[in-house]
């Protein structure tokens, strides 16, 4: 039953990005139960580097990681793309560092600890999204071929 209520994540690509080793590597097989391929990266410079190279579907970005946190990351990757969904992760926050992810308009934020319930809420969210944006993003062009808006 779950494998078809989120169907539309098994051929999208998550990068997870997060300097703490034991929690990446424990969310990375929570998210492997739902995407088709999960990407793991220890800072915010790498997933820019594996943004920037390979198609990359949702971010899941911890806020504090050394050489780009996840705000400086976020606003890079969101001058690239504007529809990627970008999920941050974090615990206590200072609000001027809430205020800088919600500039960079994340489709959630998740605190640490989070529950089994909201990890149900958000792949059902991006469930949806990412339908409705593949069915928005392809604009035919003939019978045979048509161009994905996505598609850097």
């Amino acid at each position: 039953m779950k494998e078809k209520l989120f169907e539309p994540l098994k051929s999208a690509v998550a990068l997870i990005a997060d300097d703490d080793g034991s929690f990446r590597r424990e969310m990375a097989v929570i998210l492997e139960l739902f995407f088709r391929k999960v990407i793991q990266v220890t800072n915010g410079l790498e997933a820019l580097e594996f943004f920037e190279k390979y198609p990359i579907d949702v971010l899941f970005l911890d806020y504090n990681m050394p050489k780009l946190n996840g705000y400086e990351t976020a606003a890079k990757i969101r001058l690239q793309s504007r529809l990627i969904p970008i999920i941050f992760m974090s615990g206590n926050l200072e609000e001027s560092k809430f205020i800088n992810i919600i500039k960079t308009k994340p489709e959630y934020f998740l605190k640490k600890p989070f529950y089994q319930k909201d990890i149900f809420e958000i792949m059902s969210h991006l469930k949806d999204l990412l339908r409705e944006r593949q069915e928005n993003i392809l604009l035919p062009i003939n019978d045979e071929y048509s161009y994905d808006m996505l598609k850097k």
